[in-house]
């Protein structure tokens, strides 16, 4: 686009996104009832222990309140299958947990959650009645996970709205440039889907899922018990096709294509959330979306250093928690058992070197360059206007990328393989070295390679609002020798997540008597603020 061609013609799906994005929203709570209030001293206690409880396990952070909603939801239905109550009672603990501002629900709030907590019983109970109940006990936590979605869809109020029409823009824009051999257009475009919903709203499978069965069947609250019947008797089916597409072969690759396409729609939607009522003049205007492009660009890598020095803070304390646990039941016991010696001097570097390997790692994280920014601003301009080149540019995703060339593709396999040997040689001699015993030289490996791992995931947080550039042979190179730790780390990381102790102490252990005892001792204040107010009367 030349300097004075300064009119931008906006394309239809960028005008319906203005539109959608243009209706007023209605507030995150209704306003009607007296709002529902904890006590505030319960609630210091309750914040404590979720926070703690967060602390062990790693999730997006914008996944944490509905994973904390599927938590709740999963212990209090195990004990009240009918859910009679459990609105009020999944309201008091998002509240005890701070997972909401304490205005955040009225008495009719509760009243809503309540009914989405009876209609998705009802559709469980309208799917066991087909069931044998072993399959049923595992419907029975698909069915937790997604009524834990429609909470926090419902809870998040006009912030889903906003998302919707973000994701649906995201997928209409990019949709035709994917282009995969021997696969219908029918199923190129729900892998697809899946790909934007993992690579734009970072969503986990259960959102992904809910959505998909939104789009199938609708919103299970709104259905008659005619059609609630109906998506019930189809679910075991539905929930067998839609788990294929999750997981489809091309996940990975059209993932990772979705995600390289993420910045410029993250800046553009920033604008429109920012600057809503000028919004329409903005995109229209080369100068003046170039303007903006550079405010809200410089606002969100100043917003994602803070994200990143966040999350080394969980992840710092993720670890040393994880590590101190190795330390007393696994490094001590095992190292006075098989060689009847403790090496303190391996087991203090051992706790401390990951934590402190961690925090160089995100020091020397740099955010984006004003060319990054440029680049974007170029790429809005692409999505936006109403010329369809760029949108129509096929990508060809294959199931996995084959080398043309077998005899270069095994040298660079056996270089690997010879790279992977030399990197954990190194290591485990310069261990030996300092004279760690076999017991601390495996858990040094075990957390250096998770650390690392972790290390890596922040930096992808770095690049949130990059565009990617050729990378250079330096770069390359130093990514190739690092290469085999962040495999390593990938697959520990994964195999621990599964067996999580902290994770089962806490479920299992602590946190139902803890919250039982919150309720007495809010039950106790409410009782003490009932007799004063008769005391007034």
């Amino acid at each position: 686009m030349t300097d004075q061609d300064e009119k931008i013609h906006l394309s239809q799906i960028t005008q319906a996104l203005l539109t959608s994005l243009d209706i007023k929203s209605p507030p995150n709570k209704t306003v009607e009832g007296e709002n529902y209030h904890v006590s505030q001293t319960v609630s210091l206690f309750g914040f404590v222990y979720e926070r703690i409880r967060n602390a062990i396990e790693f999730n997006e952070e914008h996944l944490i309140r509905r994973i904390a909603i599927t938590r709740i939801l999963r212990r209090r239905l195990a004990i009240n299958t009918s859910g009679d109550h459990e609105g009020e009672n999944l309201v008091r603990e998002l509240l005890w947990g701070r997972y909401v501002p304490e205005n955040h629900f009225s008495a009719t709030d509760i009243q809503n959650i309540q009914h989405i907590i009876d209609r998705y019983i009802a559709f469980y109970r309208a799917i066991h009645t087909s069931l044998t109940a072993g399959k049923t006990i595992h419907l029975g936590a698909v069915i937790t996970e997604l009524l834990s979605c429609a909470l926090e869809e419902y809870i998040s109020g006009s912030q889903t709205q906003r998302e919707s029409a973000s994701l649906y823009f995201f997928y209409q824009t990019l949709r035709n440039k994917v282009n995969i051999p021997h696969v219908s257009d029918e199923a190129r475009d729900e892998y697809f889907f899946v790909a934007s919903e993992r690579a734009l709203a970072r969503n986990d499978n259960s959102f992904i899922l809910h959505h998909i069965m939104v789009l199938k069947y609708g919103d299970i609250v709104s259905l008659t018990d005619k059609e609630l019947s109906r998506a019930a008797s189809e679910f075991p089916t539905f929930l067998k096709r839609s788990y294929a597409t999750i997981k489809n072969p091309y996940d990975d690759v059209l993932t990772r294509f979705a995600k390289k396409q993420v910045p410029p729609f993250k800046i553009l939607y920033a604008i429109l959330t920012e600057y809503n009522k000028n919004a329409s003049h903005i995109l229209s205007n080369t100068s003046q979306l170039q303007k903006y492009v550079q405010t809200v660009c410089n606002l969100k890598y100043k917003q994602t250093s803070e994200k990143l020095r966040a999350a080394a803070v969980k992840s710092i304390i993720y670890i040393f928690l994880t590590k101190m646990l190795f330390v007393l039941i696994l490094e001590i016991p095992l190292s006075r058992l098989l060689l009847d010696h403790v090496d303190i001097i391996a087991i203090t570097i051992n706790t401390f070197f990951p934590p402190v390997l961690m925090s160089i790692i995100v020091s020397v994280i740099t955010p984006p360059s004003q060319s990054n920014t440029q680049r974007i601003y170029e790429r809005i301009v692409d999505l936006i206007d109403k010329d369809p080149t760029y949108e129509t540019q096929p990508i060809i995703i294959t199931r996995s990328r084959t080398s043309q060339k077998p005899i270069l593709f095994m040298f660079f396999s056996l270089l690997y393989l010879l790279t992977f040997s030399v990197v954990f040689g190194v290591i485990y001699s310069a261990l030996d070295a300092m004279g760690f015993n076999i017991v601390s030289k495996l858990i040094f490996i075990f957390f250096i390679s998770v650390v690392a791992f972790f290390g890596y995931r922040i930096r992808q947080t770095a690049k949130e609002y990059m565009l990617e550039t050729q990378s250079n042979i330096i770069t390359s190179a130093v990514t190739f020798l690092f290469l085999p730790i962040l495999y390593l780390g990938k697959l520990l990381s994964d195999q621990v997540s599964r067996i999580n102790v902290f994770i089962i102490f806490f479920d299992y252990f602590i946190e139902a008597p803890f919250k039982f005892f919150i309720d007495i001792v809010e039950e106790w204040a409410r009782f003490l603020r009932d007799r004063k107010d008769e005391l007034v009367n």
